[in-house]
């Protein structure tokens, strides 16, 4: 039934023009749906199926139910928002109280106020950024460098050594990241867009993205890979979504591996304050005043950026999902590695470098 269930989510990759080289699964075949409402149908169909066999992984039930609900929602069903991410991320929805929110923002600014800096657009990104048009050859090597300690500090950390090359590399493209994962069958690649920084680099951010980028999402990927081409999980757990129940797990451990080498008020605040404003427009908050919201507590973000990002949670299904789950995701794995003493800490990070979860199961660890 594995195989089937692999067809099934190649098939809807097919039908919706994306990517089908995954190289995390074995089955090469797919379904062919003939549109939204077949592909709906059968999913419906499977996870029935599925309730009713004698196989019981909860992770792969959860994850043909998120499939199921996002096909729903492409067909435009009204679903409440607090079960939507309940079906695709297998999360309960997560708000602070605004106090809290308040506290946090006070000690943002008493922070910045130690280091002679208000918090001001302007002024952060001055402090900040320096401006500099590295020679590409010699920033490549030292990310390299940099990317060996970090790497070398994750296996002493948590007792994994991810072995597979990681390419260095600088382009100048018209998309929307400064920084991000290429995945090119077994390769793996880290990539500076040129364009979108502008040239304009901070050594704190470069380190959070290749701590993200490749400590968490590459090595955690790759360890699940090669856990499936060696039959100690299911396949399916490779037919990875970015809206379905293990982008908490990718993005919880991206989020929160960096809180290990470093303290990131902005960038959890930043994620707070996204969160908030998410939870506020789905419970009806005028457009207008989200943004307003999101912008006087957030000064780091042009309004057109800020916009396109509601615009694209509140319409697009995918990114409902997607762009909601990195609060919660950061909130929960942040705290367990808080809470976790040295061998605890090392036993979570074996669970997740194993194979994603549900999150009823990560409460357990």
């Amino acid at each position: 039934m594995e195989k089937t269930i692999v067809r099934h989510f190649r098939g809807v990759r097919k039908l919706l023009n994306r990517r089908m080289d995954n190289p995390f699964v074995l089955t090469r075949e797919w379904e062919e749906f003939q549109s939204l409402s077949d592909a709906k149908q059968k999913f419906r169909k499977l996870l029935n199926e599925y309730q009713n066999s004698a196989l019981n992984d909860m992770f792969i039930e959860k994850k043909i139910n998120a499939q199921y609900h996002y096909l729903r929602a492409l067909e435009n069903e009204s679903i409440d928002f607090a079960e939507y991410i309940s079906a695709t991320l297998n999360i309960p929805i997560t708000v602070e109280d605004e106090n809290y929110v308040d506290a946090f923002h006070e000690k943002i600014v008493d922070v910045l106020k130690k280091h002679g800096c208000k918090y001001d657009k302007q002024e952060i990104f001055e402090y900040l950024y320096y401006n500099e048009i590295p020679d590409e050859e010699k920033f490549a090597k030292e990310l390299s460098s940099e990317l060996s300690i970090l790497l070398d500090k994750l296996t002493y950390i948590i007792g994994h050594e991810f072995r597979s090359h990681v390419g260095i590399e600088i382009i100048t493209a018209d998309v929307p990241y400064n920084y991000f994962l290429k995945i090119d069958g077994d390769k793996y690649a880290f990539v500076v867009n040129n364009r979108k920084t502008a040239n304009k680099f901070n050594k704190s951010s470069l380190q959070i993205s290749l701590i993200h980028e490749i400590c968490a999402h590459a090595a955690q990927l790759d360890s699940w890979k090669m856990n499936i081409r060696q039959n100690k999980i299911s396949e399916v757990y490779g037919c990875i979504e970015d809206n379905n129940p293990e982008i908490f797990c990718l993005e919880g451990l991206a989020e929160a591996l960096p809180y290990l080498y470093l303290e990131l008020l902005l960038d959890e605040y930043h994620h707070l304050i996204q969160n908030q404003s998410y939870v506020k427009l789905m419970n009806g908050l005028k457009f207008n005043d989200v943004v307003e919201y999101y912008k006087h507590h957030y000064k780091l973000t042009d309004e057109k950026d800020i916009r396109d990002r509601l615009n694209k949670f509140q319409t697009d299904p995918y990114y409902t999902s997607n762009l909601y789950v990195y609060y919660p995701s950061l909130r929960f794995f942040k705290g367990k590695i808080n809470q976790a003493d040295n061998e605890n800490l090392a036993s979570m990070f074996k669970e997740l470098y194993f194979a994603p979860k549900t999150y009823e199961q990560y409460l357990k660890i």
